[in-house]
C-alpha cells in the first residue's frame, strides 16, 4: 500500500531537491525547447524534401547545360548534410525536454542528469557549427578580397 502511494505521488519522494521556483523555470524552458525541437524536426523534413527535389531536378538537366566548379550532385548532398545536422540538434532539444519533464515529475537526480547531458550535447553541436560558420565567413572574406584584387588587376586598374 505504501509503495502504491509513493508511485501515485512522486512529488513527495526523496531524491532531487530543487526549489519550486527552479522547477517552474525548468518546466517553462522544457516547453519552449519542445516547441523548438518540433519546429526543428519540421524544418529537417522540408530540407530533406528540398534535397530530394533538387536531386530529381539535377538528374534531368544535361551536364553541359551549365558549368559549375563542383559536381551537380553536390547541392542535394549538401542539403542532406544540413538536414542531418538540423535533425540532430532538434533531437538533442527534444530529449532534453522529454527527460526534463520526467525529472520534474519523478524528482530523480539521474533523470535531470540525462536531461542536462542532452542540453550539453545541443550546445556542443551549436558551438561547433558556430566555429565552422566563422571559419567559412573568414575564408569567404579572404577569397572575396583576393578575387576582387585579381579582377581589378585584370581590368587594368592600378591601385598603387
Amino acid at each position: 500500500m505504501e509503495e502504491q502511494l509513493q508511485q501515485q505521488n512522486p512529488q513527495e519522494q526523496e531524491g532531487l531537491q530543487i526549489p519550486e521556483i527552479t522547477i517552474k523555470v525548468l518546466n517553462e524552458t522544457r516547453r519552449w525547447t519542445m516547441f523548438m525541437a518540433i519546429l526543428g524536426f519540421i524544418m529537417s523534413a522540408f530540407i530533406l524534401l528540398g534535397a530530394l527535389f533538387l536531386g530529381s531536378v539535377v538528374s534531368f538537366v544535361p551536364s553541359d547545360a551549365f558549368t559549375t566548379p563542383f559536381p551537380t550532385y553536390f547541392i542535394p548532398v549538401l542539403y542532406l548534410i544540413i538536414a542531418f545536422v538540423n535533425f540532430m540538434i532538434a533531437l538533442f532539444l527534444y530529449k532534453f525536454s522529454s527527460r526534463t519533464k520526467d525529472a520534474i515529475h519523478w524528482r530523480k537526480p539521474e533523470m535531470i542528469h540525462k536531461a542536462l547531458n542532452n542540453m550539453k550535447l545541443y550546445w556542443r553541436w551549436v558551438g561547433i557549427l558556430t566555429i565552422v560558420a566563422i571559419v567559412f565567413m573568414i575564408g569567404s572574406f579572404i577569397y572575396a578580397i583576393i578575387f576582387g584584387v585579381n579582377t581589378l588587376q585584370d581590368a587594368g586598374f592600378n591601385y598603387y
